[in-house]
């Protein structure tokens, strides 16, 4: 026990009930590396688990209980590095590719106190937080078999390459302040178990925010990013403004000729409308192993940091 605060360790258990394995899927894949290709075999499927947990906790006086809780995502197995001799395989990694969803179910006399929406969502979010340190791209789990192999190509291999994105600004945001009609939005950029958040714009609808995130992306056709908009508030819990969720592919293709293109903010519920709209730009920098330096006199500035970022890995950057 520490303070005020204690678990019931006595009456704490994971529950019986097994995550349950659906579209299961089986495909061969290449791992190009400095040391040569690897052949990987990869299983890909949606994992669901309702556990029936016992997590009994106090809070001074007031007992409180996690009874129950849903875990919903698509996990990726891979077995790295396929060998003719036993184990057969180099090595094993386990992840998921987008943070899976999250929900828990509260007992007790506090439950009141933490079913309170924003409450939840920082206790959601803490969870989701220690979820995605330990098994949302870049980060993996997994063992290494084979003795004689690199153990950063079986658990730490590097990403595709990196998307470059920056939120440049929105327009016709929902006013959260009922006296000056304005509202102080800041933007949350997640992508995998990468999140930024951009400064406040304080009193205004139509922000410019000019926020640039350099994502690590591991699959351009499986991940996915989420731009949430949100009203800063210094009294309450801030207010949700509106939402984009947008997997990597489609984002790159809208932004493919221009380098940008608008989107319209959708509800928590992914409803598009009357919350507004967003003008992003996106740039995708594949890595390369021994690419030969771009012809140009100096990097671009936001190119610049990346590429020094790799030297030292000797990866270089294709399309910069």
């Amino acid at each position: 026990y520490g303070g005020n605060f204690g678990f019931d360790l006595a009456e704490c258990h994971l529950g019986s009930t097994p995550a349950r394995f659906q579209d299961l899927r089986v495909n061969r894949a290449q791992q190009i590396t400095e040391g040569g290709a690897l052949d990987n075999l990869v299983l890909r499927g949606t994992v669901e688990w309702e556990g029936d947990i016992s997590i009994v906790t106090r809070l001074g006086a007031l007992p409180m209980a996690i009874r129950g809780v849903k875990l919903t995502g698509t996990l990726v197995i891979e077995c790295v590095g396929l060998m003719s001799r036993p184990p057969f395989v180099q090595g094993v990694r386990v992840f998921f590719v987008n943070p899976p969803s999250l929900d828990l179910e509260f007992q007790g006399r506090g439950s009141s106190v933490l079913e309170l929406r924003s409450i939840k969502r920082q206790v959601l979010e803490v969870l989701a937080r220690q979820v995605s340190n330990k098994l949302v791209v870049p980060n993996r789990m997994g063992v290494q078999l084979d003795k004689d192999a690199d153990y950063f190509r079986v658990l730490k291999p590097r990403p595709k390459g990196i998307l470059m994105l920056s939120v440049t600004r929105a327009e016709s945001l929902l006013a959260m302040d009922h006296v000056s009609q304005k509202s102080d939005p800041y933007v949350i950029v997640r992508c995998g178990a990468e999140c930024h958040r951009s400064p406040t714009v304080h009193c205004s609808l139509n922000p410019t925010f000019n926020f640039q995130v350099r994502l690590p992306i591991a699959s351009v056709r499986h991940q996915r990013v989420q731009i949430e908009f949100w009203d800063a508030d210094y009294a309450k819990s801030d207010d949700f403004l509106g939402l984009l969720d947008l997997p990597v592919e489609d984002l790159l293709a809208a932004t493919e000729y221009s380098g940008e293109a608008w989107f319209e903010l959708a509800s928590e519920d992914m409803v598009a409308g009357g919350r507004g709209r967003a003008l992003l730009a996106a740039v995708w920098c594949p890595l390369l192993l021994n690419a030969p330096a771009p012809q140009q006199s100096a990097p671009a500035p936001a190119a610049a940091g990346i590429s020094g970022l790799a030297a030292d890995a000797g990866w270089g950057f294709a399309g910069v």
